[in-house]
């Protein structure tokens, strides 16, 4: 197994050695850009703006076409839409898409998509709309256009732009389609197409209205009259062209609707064009409106097919309790649920779809492959199995459960023995600590999509110690350690690092006990986050991991540095200074431990201000501590540490708890995103301890308030170096941390520097 490991060691190296200017461009990965997910909130909401605003064009433009209205509030309404059309295309550019199934979520990528796509349709909306716009501010404010032909062809050209407008009724089918993903379960959805074939319905009675009324308006005919001019009222001689426009509205709608249906209307064409209009109305109905009948006929067959079926359901599970002379109280408790869960939209899991069952082997474990594989690469350990060996990954994939839960279902309880661990993939679990179990208080968290349940299980004989419980519909990834392990042993380097992650996981569960840590429980083991255990692992496995790490960071922008950035990392990562990890983002990190002592004494801290080499002071304001050796654990480092730096008086510190703290920042020299794991240790000196007689600090001015007192300073030889140590409150230890306190603290020290006793 170490000639393994060795062999796949002296392999990366050479890859990682090689220049980055060999890598092709296409292995690069982009500058991250803003991107829309198509399932986003902001999109969603996006999507109902604009079914809305759709829905008010679509009536209002053909209106305001044959009738000529353009008044305020419209207007408004046209400066509203403009603006919000243009700003959607901004935003279309920017919204991923789905191809065969799969996300795409490349900027470029999307961009080119969308202009071979809609981007000819928006574009031309858009641009009508503004012209549409343009001309009729010329018309309304331009003092030039005096001419009637010329005024006339304006007004005709404004017209015809805004009727472009109406091809952006082509994307509603896009946005409903986004909407109902999102938020309709199935007898919603259903519900939902109904309303939308009865929209389809009003509104192409309404376009018709528009058009009828448009053709009677018409001045040249071939008999010299128009429907307009038939009577409304004989006696006082108003025809329909004399009543108001609501009126001339509702007989343009009630005429449209009889060309659809049998009913019987007064108004009649007059002419050749209303005539041909009108056969042409016959013949679209008897076609078209048809089909929108029965397939609304078909919809609502199908919601009272479906509400049947579960009402059958629910009367038989009656009957059942009925002849088991079930308690009624019971009974009704259950046919309540059920009814309310009947209707429930519950994801499907791959038993549920019966042809699947038809595909061949091959074909069985590359769908699971694709379905499974994401969601074990949201895991650091997993991403590194693949890095590893990508086909035993593969084969894990293939032995992943799907579970649904629906809400109020329990997952497991208090003192359940399992080898079985979860992945949350849609809902929301809540889980429950026990006391008596956990030996601590209750404690409640949510457990949100993408977060794991017993990853103890994985390593060890996990008991559940709380109960999980789904507080929405719920799709869960189950895995047996069981199953994984055969996996596992496919792979020398794979299992050799999977047997030490494992015993590493195991001796920091063992040792999660108070006061230096929290009790573990199925949702958080203290101090076994990835980057922790790797730190935990040999130094040959670890080198194979940062050199992996690095391989997988020359495919980045930042292979474009200089080369001694990736000669450095290399060589602090085999000397096991640091080491590289790839976390469960994919993003490559640097990870250094180090420990800390907060050491009180008579309500002071203990602290570094600066290290004096060559006769010069730098600033150095930190607590004692310094960086863990090669697989030492945080005890041991804290122990080797005061060995070395508080050597005079160790024996008088007792230490009383420790934190773990985690804080990331870019590392300068490196250029690499740096993660320091802390362990910080609280200690207290003994009550009748006294300072030994250091070298103390002399002033030649007093120090101001952000100052240490002097009588509280000293100096305090050490193997390579000299540091000045200071007895500091810690109000005035976090001021000395930042900038302004930097700045005063060395301004003290070209005071002090040269005086030391």
């Amino acid at each position: 197994d170490t000639d393994a490991i060795f062999k796949a060691i002296r392999a990366i190296r050479r890859s990682v050695r090689a220049s980055s200017t060999a890598l092709p461009e296409k292995n690069r990965e982009p500058q991250k850009c803003f991107v829309l997910h198509p399932c986003s909130r902001a999109r969603m909401v996006l999507d109902l703006c604009s079914v809305v605003l759709l829905s008010y064009e679509m009536f209002i433009i053909p209106y305001s076409l044959a009738w000529g209205t353009e008044g305020v509030t419209l207007s408004v309404f046209a400066w509203i839409s403009l603006v919000f059309w243009t700003v959607e295309m901004c935003f279309n550019v920017r919204t991923g898409y789905f191809e065969s199934g799969e996300l795409e979520m490349r900027p470029q990528v999307v961009a080119a998509h969308y202009m071979w796509t809609w981007f000819w349709v928006d574009g031309l909306t858009v641009l009508s709309d503004w012209g549409s716009m343009l001309l009729a501010l010329t018309i309304n404010y331009v003092t030039g256009v005096s001419g009637v032909s010329e005024f006339g062809q304006l007004v005709k050209a404004s017209r015809l732009m805004k009727l472009l407008g109406m091809l952006r009724m082509s994307r509603l089918g896009q946005h409903l389609e986004r909407i109902n993903d999102r938020f309709f379960t199935e007898l919603l959805g259903d519900l939902a197409q109904i309303l939308a074939l009865l929209f389809a319905i009003l509104w192409l009675n309404h376009l018709l209205a528009c058009i009828w009324y448009a053709i009677g308006q018409m001045t040249a005919t071939d008999t010299g009259v128009s429907w307009l001019d038939t009577m409304v009222d004989s006696a006082n001689q108003i025809a329909y062209s004399d009543v108001p426009g609501s009126f001339q509205y509702t007989t343009s709608l009630h005429w449209a609707m009889t060309q659809m249906t049998p009913g019987s209307m007064p108004v009649q064409p007059l002419n050749t064009q209303e005539r041909l209009f009108n056969v042409a109305c016959l013949v679209f109905g008897m076609i078209v409106f048809s089909s929108i009948v029965s397939t609304l006929s078909a919809r609502m067959t199908h919601i009272r097919i479906t509400r049947n079926k579960h009402t059958n359901q629910i009367q038989m599970v009656s009957r059942y309790l009925q002849e088991r002379s079930v308690n009624r109280s019971l009974a009704t408790t259950v046919r309540k649920q059920l009814e309310d869960r009947i209707w429930q939209k519950r994801p499907l899991v791959m038993d549920d779809i019966e042809p699947l069952s038809l595909l061949s082997q091959q074909l069985r474990r590359d769908l699971d492959v694709e379905i499974n594989r994401g969601h074990l690469m949201s895991h650091a350990f997993f991403r590194l199995a693949a890095r590893v060996d990508g086909t035993s990954l593969n084969m894990i994939c293939t032995k992943a459960k799907e579970n649904i839960l629906l809400s109020g279902d329990v997952l497991f309880t208090p003192g359940s023995e399992t080898d079985c661990f979860f992945f949350l993939r849609s809902g929301m679990m809540q889980y429950c600590r026990l006391a008596e179990l956990s030996r601590g208080r209750d404690q409640e968290v949510d457990v949100k999509q993408g977060g794991w349940l017993c990853w103890a299980a994985m390593w060890t004989h996990w008991t559940t110690v709380g109960t999980a419980e789904a507080a929405a519909t719920c799709d869960l990834m189950g895995l047996d350690a069981s199953d994984i392990l055969p996996v596992l042993v496919t792979s020398a380097v794979l299992f050799n690092i999977a047997q030490d992650y494992g015993q590493a996981f195991h001796c920091r569960l063992s040792s999660a006990i108070p006061p230096t840590s929290q009790w573990p429980d199925d949702v958080v083991v203290p101090v076994t986050d990835h980057a922790e255990i790797i730190l935990s692992l040999k130094h040959d496995q670890r080198v194979l991991i940062g050199l992996l790490a690095l391989q997988e960071l020359k495919t980045t922008p930042w292979a474009a540095r200089p080369q001694y950035h990736v000669r450095w990392l290399e060589q602090e990562v085999q000397s096991g200074e640091s080491t590289l990890v790839e976390n469960a983002n994919g993003k490559i990190e640097r990870i250094v431990a180090v420990v800390a002592l907060h050491l009180r004494y008579h309500g002071d801290l203990l602290v570094q201000l600066a290290v004096i080499e060559n006769g010069i002071a730098e600033p150095s304001v930190k607590l004692v501590g310094g960086k863990r050796g090669d697989r030492e654990e945080p005890a041991a480092a804290m122990q080797r540490i005061m060995a070395e730096k508080l050597a005079p008086f160790v024996d008088a510190i007792h230490l009383d708890g420790c934190s773990h703290l985690v804080e990331n920042k870019e590392s300068e020299r490196y250029q690499v995103s740096t993660t320091y794991h802390r362990a910080v240790y609280s200690g207290v000196f003994e009550e009748t301890f006294v300072f030994p007689d250091f070298p103390l600090l002399t002033f030649s001015q007093p120090p101001g308030d952000l100052l240490p007192e002097p009588e509280k300073c000293f100096v305090f030889d050490q193997s390579s170096k000299t540091c000045i140590y200071s007895l500091l409150a810690p109000d005035v230890f976090e001021r000395l941390q930042t900038s302004t306190g930097e700045k005063a603290l060395r301004s003290w020290l070209l005071n002090v520097q040269l005086e030391i006793e």
